[in-house]
């Protein structure tokens, strides 16, 4: 790592191999500022890249050249743009296919300087990702329930990890570094076309060899395929987040997308976010109601107890932000405690002891509030120009109407 420090210089000489001040400083930048600094690192070593505890290093190396040189823009984006032009290198030619995760120091450094207004830096990132690894799971695996600290991205998610005594990788401070990502993907519109099986041949009976089309999804709805195909808000779910639910549907997640390939949902029936949820509150009831079966002295059945009141907690409050974005909700009552929908489409089934958590006109019973369904029509229009959630400010309302606009209440 020492010879990390010749390249990047020390205070006395804080310009060698990098970006320069802004043009009016006529101070001298030494060597070239032509030559990519990454493509230093890797001739002075060829390992410098191939784990990401190596990655992480490279980054404490670069904040300490930034900071050396004022945590000024310009050369935080020669920096960045420097990683971008690697990054494709390495993409194109195949020859160190380590060096990839590169272009996730470009992201880390915009999002921990916050560099806004870069519409081309921010594209071509989102986009060299998606090349690279055809998703975008490195932002969303850490909502993945079953995957371990460990896995999440090291560059992307650097210094934070899941709270003590947690088994939840999700944490505000690693969702507020989704949510940087989540506004620059919005404003730049970031989009992909997928290949996706067409939902409308399931309910014509199709359900082994259905209809593939090619699709245009936005970053949101892009499935992780690290994550056994499954959408991000399907992933936040799964997880029992509310907060990771409502940060997702504030930034237009589609809460009815089927996520996983036709052969998974036969096996499984978890193919959409709505789904997860009213299964898991049904299965929250059964166990409510049997509370006569726990043991009182065996402590590892009063914690699954404990936790099972915590659970519906939470799976009702994600459940209360799906009726704020959908018109209405597709909910079947029933009053079998374990009643699952016999087709995979065949609808929601709820038990009926939660019929007063959902508002009568929010799940069909009573015509809907046309104050909601006004909030439904202008989120839907407003996703559609790729103007979610930012263009909420710039409607002509009050606050109050904004934030209810905002899913916020």
């Amino acid at each position: 790592m020492k010879d990390f420090e010749n390249i990047m210089g020390t205070s006395s000489n804080k310009h060698i191999a990098f970006g320069h001040r802004p043009s009016c400083s006529k101070k001298s930048t030494g060597a070239s500022t032509s030559e990519n600094i990454f493509f230093q690192i890797q001739k002075r070593h060829s390992t410098a890249f191939a784990r990401p505890s190596d990655l992480v290093n490279v980054c404490r190396m670069l904040y300490r050249h930034i900071q050396n040189n004022g945590n000024d823009q310009p050369i935080i984006l020669k920096i960045v743009q420097d990683a971008i032009k690697f990054h494709k290198s390495q993409c194109n030619s195949r020859s160190n296919p380590a060096a990839h995760g590169v272009v996730y120091i470009a992201a880390h450094l915009c999002q921990k300087y916050k560099i806004e207004n870069q519409p081309e830096v921010m594209t071509n990132i989102f986009m060299s990702i998606f090349i690279c690894e055809q998703n975008f799971g490195g932002f969303f695996f850490m909502l993945d329930p079953l995957g371990q600290d460990g896995d999440v991205n090291p560059v992307l998610y650097q210094g934070t990890s899941r709270q003590v005594g947690s088994d939840c990788q999700i944490t505000p401070e690693r969702l507020e570094i989704l949510e940087y990502f989540l506004q620059q993907a919005a404003t730049v519109n970031v989009s992909v076309t997928k290949l996706c099986w067409d939902v409308e041949s399931l309910f014509e009976g199709v359900y082994f060899f259905p209809n593939y089309t090619e699709k245009r999804l936005k970053m949101i709805d892009v499935p992780v395929q690290a994550s056994r195909g499954s959408t991000p808000l399907l992933l936040a779910c799964h997880s029992e987040n509310p907060a990771a639910v409502l940060l997702l549907l504030q930034y237009g997640a589609d809460p009815l997308r089927p996520s996983v390939p036709m052969y998974r949902i036969i096996a499984t029936s978890y193919c959409q976010p709505l789904y997860i949820i009213t299964s898991k509150l049904n299965s929250c009831h059964f166990w409510r109601t049997h509370e006569d079966e726990y043991h009182p002295n065996d402590p590892r059945q009063i914690i699954a107890r404990d936790c099972n009141t915590k659970r519906q907690e939470k799976l009702e409050q994600c459940l209360d932000y799906f009726s704020r974005a959908i018109p209405c909700l597709p909910i079947t009552w029933t009053s079998n405690n374990m009643s699952l929908p016999y087709q995979v489409f065949g609808g929601y089934h709820l038990h009926d002891s939660y019929r007063d958590l959902i508002a009568r006109d929010k799940c069909g019973i009573d015509p809907a509030p046309l104050k909601h369904l006004c909030r439904c029509v202008i989120r839907q229009s407003l996703n559609g120009a790729n103007h979610l959630p930012d263009g909420i400010g710039h409607l002509p309302l009050p606050t109050f109407l904004k934030d209810y606009t905002h899913l916020l209440h």
